[in-house]
């Protein structure tokens, strides 16, 4: 199985895993040799009336720039999980990179 080298999720994009009524939300994986850039949003919540949140990886094994949204909550079961695993990673309380030096290529 080949993997991507690159992967983009960009701002409109939505991947949705959710149960409905009853049942665990879903397995969803982001995933790039390289470089993973993750703007969009990811629904793996449990059902409504029963149902566990389900488990989102967003990974690049080179870097991973993360600006997106991922939700696995469960109204009548528990959280989920979110996976970021990447070799370096940034965490920051800015909406700005101002000195922040990036290794990430410019995907378009």
């Amino acid at each position: 199985v080949q993997n991507a080298q690159q992967t983009y999720v960009g701002r409109d994009a939505t991947i949705k895993a959710s149960a409905i009524t009853a049942g665990d939300g879903g397995r969803v994986i982001v995933w790039a040799d390289g470089d993973t850039v993750f703007n969009g949003e990811i629904f793996a919540e449990g059902g409504t009336t029963s149902g566990n949140g389900g488990f989102v990886e967003v990974s690049g094994q080179q870097n991973l720039a993360f600006d997106g949204n991922v939700v696995v909550n469960a109204a009548n079961g528990s959280v989920g999980t979110l996976l970021l695993d990447p070799t370096n990673i940034l965490i920051s309380n800015t909406n700005s990179s101002e000195g922040v030096e990036s290794s990430l290529p410019q995907i378009l």
